[in-house]
């Protein structure tokens, strides 16, 4: 079965991370020749050149612009490549595979529902492109079932499956005495949440309830893993009294290390305009078995069970996400226990396993492979 991915980008990010897991996958499985169409010409995951896959760039340019000759390049593909299923990942390239699918009978899956935002009526720009590439979609993959529930598709059309963590990722760390050394931490607790600095993430509920802590005890460090556009007006406008107990850790490669010595993993969502779809690091706090305190958004409730694998906390309360941080640090033994509660949840319901299983399923339905 020849199967042609196609997505924006594949510098960090959630669904970046899915496809290559996905790819890594499938790549061990006979069957399958796999080619992967990115738009800009930049790769942060280094092992997809490791892999056995046709790998295209359909832009010189580093943002991608030009979307006629993106088009055309694609369209180009989709002619030579003669691909069984085209594989979208995002509502750009989604849109972009409407032609080339129609016209040389390819089945197209549309991959682009990323986050659980309610598909509320009105006119939006987004939201009518984005009916228009469901519409001609024959397939439409969700990673979260809140976010296939609030674009209005169920089954036989719609179908969720839900990212796998390759838990090999967790197999070659690096010693934590060494990470914490090289970010100057040595408090005995570090809380951690790993994000991009976008309007996306509430860092600042994060970090009100860091100094809320950071006024009542001195054992531990804050630290936030991620870059972008906000980063440097939280690092400008941190409270001199918290300065030196928030650690602004900025991109990182080996995320997975600096997870490792989290005794807690936040995640803060801001709800209003963006719903998570699956995070990928409560995915990583959850491996490493690291008790988990995110903010009731989107599918995160389908990875985090409250009270059991760490807690939910509602949009924006400072009062509650300090309470609930302040517990996990006072009571060591039920954070351990929410942390290994984490992880077996993991082994069993999101491995990668798992997640191409569930993809090949789909792919051989869309194709009527028995």
């Amino acid at each position: 079965m020849k199967i042609l991915f196609v997505i924006d980008t594949l510098r960090g990010g959630g669904k970046e991370r899915q496809l290559t897991e996905l790819l890594k996958g499938l790549a061990g499985e006979k069957g399958f020749s796999l080619t992967v169409a990115v738009v800009i010409e930049e790769i942060h995951y280094e092992e997809l050149f490791e892999l056995d896959i046709d790998l295209h760039f359909l832009s010189e340019s580093s943002t991608g612009n030009g979307n006629t000759s993106v088009f055309s390049a694609l369209y180009k593909l989709c002619k030579t490549v003669k691909p069984d299923i085209i594989h979208t990942w995002n509502l750009k390239t989604s849109l972009m595979a409407i032609i080339p699918a129609k016209r040389f009978g390819i089945k197209f899956l549309n991959g682009s529902v990323r986050n659980a935002i309610p598909n509320t009526r009105g006119f939006n720009k987004f939201r009518l492109l984005s009916r228009l590439s469901f519409w001609f979609a024959d397939a439409i993959a969700a990673n979260s079932l809140t976010g296939l529930h609030n674009q209005g598709y169920t089954r036989p059309k719609g179908v969720c499956i839900h990212n796998g963590f390759d838990l090999s990722r967790i197999s070659a760390l690096e010693d934590a005495g060494i990470v914490r050394e090289r970010f100057g931490i040595t408090t005995g607790k570090v809380v951690g949440m790993v994000g991009s600095f976008v309007d996306a993430k509430d860092y600042k509920t994060f970090i009100a309830a860091a100094g809320r802590i950071a006024a009542k005890r001195d054992d531990v460090t804050f630290a936030a893993v991620g870059d972008g556009p906000e980063l440097a007006g939280f690092r400008e406008g941190m409270d001199a009294a918290i300065k030196d107990r928030f650690k602004f850790l900025g991109e990182q490669t080996d995320v997975e290390s600096i997870v490792n010595i989290f005794d807690v993993g936040v995640l803060a969502c801001n709800t209003k305009g963006h719903a998570e779809g699956l995070s990928n690091s409560i995915m990583e706090y959850m491996a490493l078995g690291k008790p988990v305190v995110a903010t009731h958004s989107g599918g995160n409730s389908e990875l985090v069970r409250d009270n059991e694998t760490g807690f939910m906390v509602g949009a924006f309360d400072v009062d509650e996400l300090t309470a609930r941080l302040e517990f996990l640090l006072e009571n060591e033994d039920k954070a351990l226990e929410m942390g290994r509660a984490g992880h077996r949840r993991i082994e069993e319901f999101f491995s990668l396993d798992l997640m191409v299983r569930e993809y090949i399923r789909l792919y051989n339905h869309m194709v009527n492979v028995k």
